[in-house]
């Protein structure tokens, strides 16, 4: 089963949904004490962006479980913004919990009370934040969970993408690598501002290059 997204927003109830693919503006809700499940088939997405680069796409109270099958929670491609509320991404293999990685426009990210766990595999990230191209990514990054995954929180813009990310009041713990990694591309920049965080138990609890 797969949520309606023509008529937003949504509301939808317990059970197990196969995966979504987003094309336009919807908020998807799961209310207290609902629980939403989005189950990706092997190697793929739970929950795939490609929106218009006006369209808001808000996520709330869902559950993604790879199973340590799938490989990614959630992609965003494009669109104008996320804003991703009391949700959990776990067991991918390898991907992201959340990814964001657009190629062109201004794209704005709020991620806020919500886990990301047990993403692994080699590279596997709870939340990536990647612009390539001419993108631009603006996140905010409150009261976030990553932890056992191989990165807890990675930003890294390639070419010339543009990433300023702001990470408060979260924990980035007992991940294989690094709690917090960033790095920039060849002509890319990467602002990243740290406030009241716990990066511990991590081979690297904060590490910066490029």
């Amino acid at each position: 089963m797969t949520a309606d997204l023509a008529r937003p927003p949504q509301t939808i109830d317990s059970a197990g949904f196969g995966p979504i693919n987003i094309t336009k503006s919807v908020t998807i809700t799961s209310p207290n004490g609902v629980e939403a499940g989005i189950v990706p088939v092997a190697s793929g997405d739970a929950i795939d962006i490609n929106a218009g680069p006006n369209d808001a796409i808000v996520l709330r109270g869902l559950t993604l479980n790879g199973s340590g099958v799938g490989g990614n929670g959630v992609v965003f491609n494009s669109g104008g913004s996320l804003t991703g509320t009391n949700c959990t991404a776990q067991n991918f293999t390898d991907g992201s919990g959340i990814l964001i990685g657009p190629t062109s426009g201004t794209v704005d990210v709020v991620i806020i009370k919500s886990i990301t766990a047990n993403v692994a595999g080699g590279l596997g990230a709870g939340i990536r934040l990647v612009a390539s191209g001419d993108a631009i990514i603006n996140a905010v990054i409150d009261h976030v969970v990553a932890t056992g995954n191989d990165y807890g929180i990675a930003a890294d813009p390639n070419s010339s993408g543009l990433t300023a990310v702001a990470i408060s009041n979260s924990v980035a713990s007992n991940n294989l690598i690094t709690g917090i990694a960033g790095s920039s591309g060849i002509s890319g920049g990467l602002g990243v501002s740290i406030d009241n965080v716990t990066a511990s138990g991590n081979s690297f609890g904060i590490a910066m290059a490029g």
